[in-house]
């Protein structure tokens, strides 16, 4: 019984106690205080920093893929439309000139496939969106072509090509997922997603894109 007898402390009354089986029927004397502050039991994330950690999705519907089955090759003169070819990226008002320093939102563009799994090779007959992702945040943007002008524009502003993220000529077929810049055929400007920066979660006509070759000017 040693064991499990007890006196208070500064108790000079020399009671011993010993704890047996059964309640305490202790209570808390006093008066409730309002904090006026629930929690919720399951606070809600931010939808962005949450789904940016999982960056994934299901793969897109291609109703209207084209005709031209080719890999996607660096150097290659090209441009961007809409998933139903009806507009096409203009870059006059959101050029970046070529010689502006590197940054992520230049020279860490990656193309990713939107119809199939985001691996190997680029095809002209993907739907595909550009993307960078801020080191700053860890957040992924992606390109909004804005849909200025229609299908059938074909100038300076609207021919691009692809070269390595160093800004050098590269050679070969595109592969998904790896950094590069796109610039304007001339080599002037580049597209600089900094300049209309759009969350990657953001998905529409201005955001799915079908690459292409267009026509000699």
């Amino acid at each position: 019984m040693d064991s499990c007898v007890y006196i208070k402390t500064n108790d000079l009354s020399g009671d011993k106690y010993c704890f047996g089986d059964g309640d305490i029927n202790a209570q808390c004397q006093g008066e409730d205080v309002d904090t006026g502050f629930n929690p919720p039991a399951n606070p809600p994330a931010n939808p962005e920093e949450t789904a940016n950690e999982d960056r994934s999705f299901s793969y897109l519907t291609n109703d209207f893929p084209g005709a031209n089955t080719d890999n996607i090759q660096c150097g290659q003169t090209i441009s961007l439309s809409t998933e139903s070819w009806s507009h096409i990226y203009d870059i006059e008002g959101y050029k970046t000139p070529s010689s502006t320093a590197s940054a992520w939102s230049n020279s860490g563009l990656v193309l990713r496939r939107l119809d199939g799994a985001s691996t190997g090779t680029a095809a002209y007959n993907h739907l595909i969106g550009i993307f960078a992702q801020n080191p700053s945040n860890e957040r992924d943007y992606r390109l909004d072509i804005n849909m200025i002008n229609g299908g059938s524009v074909n100038n300076q502003y609207t021919r691009f090509k692809i070269v390595g993220a160093d800004g050098s000529a590269c050679s070969g077929d595109v592969q998904y997922e790896s950094e590069l810049r796109l610039i304007t055929e001339d080599g002037n400007y580049m597209v600089d997603l900094s300049t209309n920066l759009v969350s990657w979660m953001n998905s529409d006509e201005g955001t799915i894109l079908h690459i292409s070759n267009p026509s000699a000017m």
